[in-house]
This record gives C-alpha cells, structure tokens and sequence, in this order.
C-alpha cells in the first residue's frame, strides 16, 4: 500500500458550520399541544359510525352418538 508522505492541513481560522438545532417546546407549549390533540381525537370519535354487530357465535357443537 502506497500511502503520500504529506502533511494534512487544517484551517483554524475560519468558523466552524453552526448547526441550528429546532427549539424544545417547553412543557406549557407541549401541554397545549397535546389537549389540543386530544380534544381532536374525541370530537372526531362523536362521527364515527358505530361497528357492525357481529355474526351470532355458536357456543356448544352437539356430537349426535
């Protein structure tokens, strides 16, 4: 294997990339955010339709000996 016999350079002198990380919502703007989110959810349950009934089940199979 072959590798260069150079120096690797580095620059200090320019800012290094900043990353802007989104802001945490803090626990009153998450609270809200959830009873928010809640109150959804049950309004939407009240146009639901209801379920079918089921089909009747049969409870006791009688073997005729």
């Amino acid at each position: 294997m072959n590798t260069p016999n150079t120096q690797m350079e580095i620059n200090f002198d320019s800012n290094p990339p900043s990353r802007s990380f989104p802001r945490q919502r803090t626990r009153m703007e998450q609270a809200q955010w959830w009873f928010a989110r809640i109150r959804q959810v049950v309004n939407a349950a009240g146009t639901a339709q209801p379920a079918p009934t089921a089909r009747p089940v049969q409870e006791r199979f009688e073997i005729a000996a």
